[in-house]
């Protein structure tokens, strides 16, 4: 394969769920929640998140509001959900434990999803998937008013991509959970690795908005390229 553009998927935005996936993530944190909880603690979480979900909703609060204005309905339904699920975890096992487990959750499933919107399978193909990668990146972020890019720099063995606002830190803003922001950084943690193994590089980031950063600054350095020691966040 040389046409990066004949990719199906080529030049379409992010997607945190997408549709043909929708029934394989949610049995896959259904399952999750069963190993990580317990069948008995399960059979009474669950309930109350779909409730509690169902219920904000209901109400428009404004992190439902601004989650729909910001993304698709399935990706404001599954903030929604990742927030209940929060919600309702905190008060059964506090904070730090809550988000563990669905930090936990969330890199399970990201995986999947990166893979699959990446097509991964396809850019290892190419004669030099790592440029393919690359390539399919830049048309993903390019005019995705969610994560707007402040510029993207090429070098020889490095795509650099600056990312000056993120969607989830405005959704978590208005559920004033900011939590929910970082699961995203995190799942990356998880994703991006996997995604890169496959295509020939290497995954840094060292800064991200949801952590505190001015901006978030993702490096995908050519297999080999990368710093010798770096700390993503």
């Amino acid at each position: 394969m040389n046409d990066i553009t004949q990719l199906k998927r080529y030049g379409k935005n992010l997607e945190m769920t997408p549709k043909t996936l929708l029934l394989k993530i949610n049995w896959l944190f259904i399952k999750g929640v069963v190993r990580e909880i317990g069948l008995w603690a399960s059979l009474r979480i669950i309930p109350s998140v779909l409730f509690y979900t169902q219920l904000l909703t209901y109400k428009k609060g404004k992190g439902v509001v601004i989650g729909q204005k910001e993304f698709s309905k399935d990706d404001a339904k599954k903030m929604t959900i990742l927030f209940s699920l929060l919600h309702v975890l905190t008060q059964k096992y506090g904070k730090n434990k809550a988000y563990d487990l669905v930090k936990k959750l969330t890199q399970d499933s990201s995986a999947i999803i990166m893979c699959y919107v990446y097509q991964v399978k396809e850019l290892s193909k190419f004669s030099d998937p790592y440029k393919a990668f690359c390539e399919f990146h830049k048309a993903m972020f390019h005019q995705d008013h969610r994560y707007q890019v402040r510029r993207f720099v090429e070098e020889e063995h490095c795509l650099t991509m600056i990312v000056n606002r993120c969607a989830n830190c405005q959704v978590a803003q208005a559920f004033q959970k900011p939590e929910l922001a970082t699961l995203g950084c995190d799942s990356d943690l998880v994703s991006y690795p996997i995604v890169m193994d496959q295509i020939g590089g290497e995954f840094v980031r060292e800064k991200t908005l949801a952590k505190g950063g001015a901006f978030c600054e993702f490096k995908f350095y050519r297999k080999g390229h990368a710093p010798k020691s770096y700390k993503n966040v």
